[in-house]
């Protein structure tokens, strides 16, 4: 079908025709993960030039995300995963072998992290919002839905842009990103742009630009521009006369010459 169907709206899922099939016949699952990449929407930025956080949930004060070795130490906590919503599908080739797939469900964003983006997944916080979301026959699927809500505990921090590519599996990935470091690992150090300044920043980038594309112009067109700019009040009136040809003027001035210098016909000629 060419759609991409990682995610899938909450509004107007239950009557989806992609999505509703699955919903009704109670395909739901919970996605497990440590946590998920998002990018903020700053404009005018380029998506590959976007801030990239990672979202995860809360953690025992001795548990580091970007630190592999403290998830399973003994004297830490148990890593808390995200327990995210969606349903799954199953397909069969023509060898008989099933394909699961899944989808993941969002939704408007909101609290502090709709800084960040404007929608986000279906997060489930709780063990008994788990059961809720898995138990088709005793939850039906409309009030499943309803028991959706946003997610108020997430926690989440800036890394570098080497997320961008899909290729990068390195720890270096989970590195939190301090303020005036290098968003892409080297190269240009890039500070975090506060949201207050956004706007701004915006104004003076396309400020600059219309002024670069109007130094950019030929002589002509510049003259062209500043006589287009110039008040209709100021204009001279086009004479009409300029636009006759040769014969149309003389056609017309001989219209134009009085009756009475015209010679009287001769009756006898």
């Amino acid at each position: 079908h060419g759609l991409t169907t990682n995610n899938c709206r909450l509004e107007g899922l239950a009557f989806s025709k992609l999505y509703g099939p699955p919903l009704a016949a109670g395909q739901r699952c919970v996605i497990l993960c440590e946590g998920f990449y998002e990018w903020q929407t700053v404009k005018p930025m380029k998506p590959s030039d976007r801030p990239a956080f990672f979202v995860h949930m809360p953690q025992d004060e001795k548990i580091k995300m970007e630190d592999k070795s403290t998830w399973a130490s003994d004297d830490a906590g148990k890593l808390q995963l995200l327990r995210i919503a969606g349903l799954f599908d199953v397909w069969n080739d023509d060898n008989g072998d099933k394909l699961y797939s899944y989808t993941v469900i969002t939704f408007e964003t909101e609290g502090q992290f709709s800084s960040i983006h404007h929608r986000s997944p279906a997060i489930l916080e709780t063990d008994e919002q788990v059961a809720d979301w898995l138990d088709f026959k005793r939850v039906p699927a409309n009030r499943a839905l309803n028991l959706l809500k946003p997610c108020q505990s997430i926690k989440w921090y800036r890394v570098s842009n080497i997320v961008n590519n899909s290729r990068n599996k390195s720890d270096q990935c989970n590195k939190p990103l301090a303020e005036g470091t290098s968003v892409h690992g080297e190269g240009i150090k890039c500070p975090v742009v506060p949201k207050s300044k956004l706007m701004q920043s915006w104004l003076i980038v396309k400020k600059r630009k219309t002024d670069d594309s109007e130094q950019n112009l030929p002589a002509d067109e510049k003259v062209k521009k500043e006589q287009g700019t110039e008040p209709i009040s100021k204009r001279p009136k086009p004479d009409p006369e300029l636009k006759l040809s040769a014969d149309e003027k003389v056609k017309k001035e001989q219209d134009a010459e009085p009756m009475d210098k015209n010679p009287n016909p001769d009756p006898g000629v």
